[in-house]
This record gives C-alpha cells, sequence and structure tokens, in this order.
C-alpha cells in the first residue's frame, strides 16, 4: 500500500483508526479540533471502505454547517402531502438514506462509533415524521433564533420605513444584551426571562420605549410560532399589570394655533417648510407621515375626478388607521403642483426642527413648547367639528382611529372620497 492510500487512517495496536483534522471554522459543529474514531477492523480492506464512509459522513456535516438548514424550511417539502404519499416517503428514506445508518437508534449504539447521521439527512427523517403526526425532537441548532426570526420578518415587511426597520433591530439588540448571550432560541423563550427583562430594562428606559421593544419582540417571536407551531403562551405580550396604570390626561398637551400667528410663521419658512405646514393644516397628518409623500401618492379617483393624498400605514406607522385617502383641498392642490418629494431635509425630526426655528424667528419663543408643528393637527379637527362634520369622518380624514361603536369602528370599510371631500373643501384658507 501507498502512503495516499492510507490517508486519514492509522494503525495502532493492530486496528485502524480514522483521523482527521477539523478547520478552525467548523469546530464547533463537531464540538473537536479532530476526529479520531476506531474503526474496529485490522482488515485494510475494510478499513478503506469504513473511512470513505466516514468521509461522506464528514464532508456532509461541513456542507450543513455552511448551510446552516432549518428544520421547517425541510418540513416544508413534506406539508400537505397524503397519508400515502408520507408514508412512500418514509419508505423512500428507509431505503436510500437509512440503510447506510442502521445503527441510529441500536439500544447497543454508543453514539460516536460508527458516526451519526449527517444533519441533512436527520432533518429529512424528521420531517417527514413530523408530517405524519408523530412526534418528534428537533436539534437546537437547527431551530429558529429570535435574529433568525428578525431577517425574516424584515424580508416580510418589503415597505417598512427606515424608523421601523431600526427599532425591530434595536429591540433584538438590547434583548440579546441582557441575557449576555449572541442568540436566542425563540421556542426556550419563557415569561419568566420577559418578566426579568422588563423589570431590568425599568432602570435604563422609559415605560413607552420598553412598551415598544416588547411590541417588536412579541411580532418576532409570533413568527416562529406560526413556522414552529409553538403552543406556548406569547412571553412578550399581556404585560400591563408591569407598567403604570395612571390614566392618560384627558386634557390635550398641545395647544391650536392662531391662523394669523401661523402664517407668520410661514413667511419664516423656506419653500418646501412652507408645504409641510400647508399639507398639515388642510389633511390634519402628522409630521412623519407628510415627510414620506412622494409625487406616486397625489392619485385620482377615477369615477369622480377627486384627487387625494394615498397615506400608506407602513410609511405613517402610527396604527393601522393612518392608512387613508385623504382628498386634497383645492386651495393645496396649487400649492403641489411641481411637488416632487420632500428632499430638502434629511428626516421629519429636521423639518420639526425647522419649524421651531421659525417659531422663533417670527417672535412666538415664548408660547413655549404647547405649540408646535403638531398643534396643526388639532386646528384640523377643530375646523372639521366646526363644519359639523361627523367624527367618524373627520377620523378617517386625518387618520385616527375610530369610534368603539361596531357598526362604524367595527364592520364599517369607512365612507367614500366624495364624502370626504366635502369636508375638506370647505377647511378654511390657510
Amino acid at each position: 500500500m501507498n502512503t495516499k492510500d492510507m490517508k486519514y487512517l492509522k494503525l495502532k495496536n493492530g486496528v485502524y483508526i480514522y483521523n482527521r483534522h477539523v478547520p478552525e471554522k467548523y469546530k464547533d459543529a463537531f464540538k473537536a479540533t479532530a476526529i479520531s474514531r476506531s474503526l474496529q477492523t485490522d482488515s485494510y480492506k475494510e478499513a478503506i471502505k469504513a473511512r470513505d464512509q466516514m468521509n461522506v459522513w464528514f464532508n456532509k456535516k461541513c456542507r450543513a454547517e455552511t448551510s446552516n438548514p432549518r428544520f421547517f424550511e425541510t418540513l416544508k417539502d413534506y406539508q400537505g402531502l397524503t397519508k400515502e404519499q408520507l408514508d412512500d416517503a418514509i419508505v423512500w428514506w428507509d431505503h436510500e438514506i437509512g440503510d447506510g445508518y442502521g445503527h441510529v437508534g441500536h439500544p447497543e449504539w454508543d453514539g460516536v462509533n460508527p458516526p451519526p447521521l449527517p444533519e441533512k439527512d436527520e432533518l429529512t427523517y424528521l420531517a417527514i415524521q413530523k408530517a405524519r403526526g408523530k412526534e418528534v425532537v428537533i436539534p437546537d441548532k437547527s431551530r429558529l433564533t429570535l435574529k433568525d426570526c428578525l431577517l425574516k420578518v424584515l424580508e416580510e415587511k418589503q415597505d417598512i420605513s427606515d424608523k421601523g426597520l431600526s427599532k425591530y433591530k434595536r429591540a433584538t439588540e438590547v434583548f440579546h444584551q441582557f441575557i449576555g448571550r449572541d442568540q436566542q432560541y425563540a421556542y426556550a423563550l419563557s415569561r419568566g426571562l420577559a418578566r426579568n427583562f422588563i423589570t431590568e430594562m425599568k432602570k435604563q428606559a422609559e415605560e413607552k420605549t420598553i412598551k415598544g421593544w416588547l411590541s417588536n419582540l412579541s411580532t418576532l417571536w409570533k413568527y416562529a410560532r406560526d413556522i414552529e407551531e409553538l403552543e406556548t403562551a406569547n412571553p412578550f405580550t399581556d404585560w400591563a399589570s408591569q407598567f403604570s396604570t395612571t390614566p392618560r390626561r384627558k386634557k390635550k398637551y398641545y395647544q391650536n394655533w392662531e391662523i394669523e400667528n401661523l402664517r407668520e410663521i410661514i413667511k419664516h419658512s423656506d419653500d418646501q417648510d412652507k408645504l409641510m405646514i400647508y399639507i398639515g393644516w388642510y389633511t390634519g397628518s402628522r409630521l412623519d407621515e407628510i415627510f414620506t409623500i412622494r409625487p406616486e401618492n397625489i392619485l385620482e379617483e377615477e369615477k369622480t375626478g377627486i384627487k387625494y393624498l394615498a397615506i400608506k400605514e407602513d410609511t405613517a406607522g402610527k396604527n393601522e388607521y393612518a392608512e387613508r385617502h385623504t382628498p386634497i383641498n383645492k386651495e393645496l392642490e396649487k400649492i403641489l403642483e411641481g411637488f416632487n418629494g420632500f428632499n430638502s431635509r434629511p428626516s421629519s425630526d429636521a423639518y420639526g426642527k425647522a419649524f421651531g426655528r421659525a417659531k422663533r424667528n417670527a417672535g412666538f419663543a415664548a408660547l413655549g413648547k404647547k405649540y408646535a408643528f403638531h398643534s396643526i393637527r388639532g386646528n384640523t379637527s377643530t375646523n372639521l367639528e366646526n363644519l359639523e362634520c361627523p367624527e367618524h369622518i373627520a377620523n378617517q380624514i386625518t387618520g385616527h382611529a375610530p369610534s368603539d361603536t361596531m357598526t362604524y369602528g367595527y364592520y364599517s370599510e369607512g365612507v367614500t372620497l366624495e364624502i370626504k371631500n366635502k369636508y375638506v373643501q370647505q377647511l378654511p384658507i390657510l
């Protein structure tokens, strides 16, 4: 025999040993820096055959580590198959794959020699059995982590704003910092861990911020629940008892502008800053909603010819009712001619600061924080009320949550653009 024929083989005390170095990047997968296993034979011919089988196992394990397969991605191939098709699948697995691993599950198998199934083959077996309704134990490595869920959720939310993306990422980052680990399997999360997270975060952040993190983490956990069919309770929901029960103040914080004062502020504003104010006045939109408006959001209803702003939920982001179609007042329509989007400042916050500067330059600094850009939203609501616009219609114009009534708040799909337009066109000219 030549040296090449002895690759990965050693002869020790008359018995052949499989000996192979494990590359650095695969050490965690093998939990070793080298593989050294007795082939339990003194026959060179049998040792060569056993070595080749070990090589197949070794290479498959390396490929599995590189691809990092997930159990429920494998399961997708077998979901929805009939009982007969699944029975055929398990027969196929036994014949094509299982014959080479008859030792697996044998009462005398030590779990080491011969080696266990390559991960891909094991996951295929588990997936078929799971689809057949059998109880299976899924290896942790093949289950979803919170970071896996984050990537999947962000992939699904194609239209989410950069601000929304950063909130999901931040919540995941904060939680991993708290647990002191780089990864956390979603199925292993408990309500006790979530409670400890809330308790610790109260020392570092405001309740509103913590609630936001819990909401984001809850969405990630729900992804794992749906994909892995988890049956435990969502660890990140139903924590109202952990937060202040002080009721919201009924008295509004922001005060409406006097129209003359707002006109004075417009005089001290740049062109796009002025447009922000006009859109806020005629639509009641929030500052961050206005910032997301682009030319393609200005549409015209074919049947009536009414022009309107299509504000999307994912860009508005306040709540599900933020997505709406608000008719464009004729005065605003004139101002919007040649509109190409808001690009003179990098963010809605920058426009908010510009409004503050214009407010000071106009001589209204003494009015304080109660008079801000958001106050314009109050002006729109007040103007609609003075026009005797029904509240449920005003809510649909400005993007407020509907009333609690079942008829309008739950079952109704909303009033027509024509009805909303009737009130929008009557708003006072700014």
